[in-house]
């Protein structure tokens, strides 16, 4: 034995380790088709997609096929040099997204579903996997029919089993409020679809406001919400302004769960009910005058130029 290995150097324990490019497609593959049946589970993430960037439905559910079967063609080493490729071009359009997400202040990134990750966390991660990808290599181009097979009925399996949950755990719109949307056990708000309408928040509100008269902005934020923290100051300093010149009364909205650092009571305060879990993008500014809604913006119209 010790004559074949030195002879043979590179020859020596043939079988016991793997490749760079293995090392690298197995960890990525799990990754992809983990993060896809997480995604398919938590059908509000998709649903913030939707109604924040426009994404339809239907792509979102072809986005997450498309994950799952690259997830299983790098899992088994099915067309190599093609699913590199691939993914490369992946985990870039995830590191420009999750930077997009940090930057705005985003509390997750939204790629694992219920399992909220800070985005800069996963503009990290896609960062170090772009790198591991750059790295590793397919030492072959040569297609393997097992691998190719192995690859198609992990698809066929996990594909076929997202596409029922997501079917399963579709949202329902069945709510008493038609503005309101019942997803999966959460509620989702989609305040700029409230224009014109009665707002329908007011029932929730704990302790009640009479905001049924009257002007009034409405900030719902979250408690552990960087921007949000950062536009509280200003809304308060508004509703002192506006209580000197009678203007619109200022009600800062908590969104569960609760931070500690609220005194209550508190005029300019209140919370949404905990006995519902929300789902909204916060903060985010809605108008009302005589209980309907005259607008409702993330870009926080009143404090942009009423408060330095």
């Amino acid at each position: 034995m010790p004559e074949f290995a030195a002879s043979n150097p590179n020859k020596a324990f043939p079988d016991r380790l793997p490749s760079v490019w293995t090392a690298v497609r197995v960890p990525v593959g799990v990754l992809l088709i983990a993060s896809a049946l997480l995604k398919a589970t938590s059908p509000w993430e998709s649903v913030l997609l939707e109604s924040a960037y426009n994404v339809p439905q239907w792509a979102i559910l072809l986005a997450i096929q498309a994950e799952i079967a690259l997830g299983a063609a790098l899992l088994w080493g099915a067309w190599p040099s093609q699913t590199r490729r691939a993914a490369q071009a992946t985990f870039l359009v995830f590191a420009a997204f999750s930077a997009y997400r940090a930057i705005i202040g985003a509390e997750s990134c939204g790629c694992f579903g219920l399992i909220k990750v800070n985005p800069w966390w996963t503009l990290g991660l896609d960062v170090v996997v772009l790198g591991a990808l750059n790295l590793g290599r397919p030492e072959t181009d040569r297609r393997h029919p097992r691998a190719t097979r192995l690859a198609v009925v992990s698809y066929a399996v996990v594909g076929g089993l997202c596409l029922a949950l997501a079917v399963l755990v579709a949202p329902s719109k069945a709510h008493a409020n038609p503005l309101l949307k019942d997803i999966g056990g959460m509620t989702l708000l989609e305040p700029e679809e409230w224009v014109g309408r009665p707002f329908p928040l007011s029932e929730f509100i704990e302790p009640s406001r009479q905001l049924a008269t009257g002007e009034w902005v409405v900030l719902l934020y979250h408690h552990d919400c960087p921007k949000c923290q950062a536009a509280r100051p200003k809304y308060e300093a508004l509703a002192a302004q506006n209580a000197a010149s009678a203007g619109p009364f200022v009600l800062l909205v908590e969104i569960p769960s609760y931070g500690t650092d609220q005194a209550m009571p508190n005029p300019n305060y209140a919370r949404l009910t905990d006995r519902r879990e929300w789902f909204v993008q916060a903060p985010i500014e809605i108008t009302l005058r005589d209980g309907a809604v005259t607008n409702a913006s993330l870009d926080l119209p009143s404090i942009q130029h009423a408060i330095p």
